[in-house]
């Protein structure tokens, strides 16, 4: 995946030059780190897609992780999406994928409009 082959750039850049490597991470932004952006913005990533995609991709993340965006959201949305997990319509793992790539865009798009500040992440 995406996600795999950024971090092992990332991890060699790292071996090789620390400080590129960390200045670097600044601007890439994965699916894994939307667990790092605060309740307020990731509430407004989820309003800006569909609720039951956003909840078929959850799914296929690890347990602690989707534990993690639960802590972080309101009961009634955590409800509703854990509903839209059990119910929706399964994703094939290629369709995730581009689901992945589309909410990351849409999070680099709220930073090229000044809604966030990933650099602070």
């Amino acid at each position: 995946s995406d996600t795999v082959q950024q971090r092992a750039i990332l991890e060699s850049l790292r071996k090789a030059n620390p400080a590129f490597a960390e200045h670097l991470k600044r601007f890439v932004f994965s699916f894994e780190d939307i667990i790092k952006l605060d309740v307020n913005t990731l509430q407004m990533l989820i309003r800006n897609i569909n609720p039951g995609i956003f909840a078929q991709v959850l799914k296929s993340m690890p347990e602690e992780f989707q534990r993690i965006v639960f802590k972080l959201l309101p009961p009634g949305l955590t409800e509703r999406i854990e509903e839209e997990m059990k119910l929706g319509k399964p994703l094939t793992p290629k369709r995730i994928e581009e689901e992945k790539r589309v909410i990351i865009q849409l999070v680099k798009n709220f930073e090229q409009q000044g809604l966030i500040d990933l650099s602070k992440l």
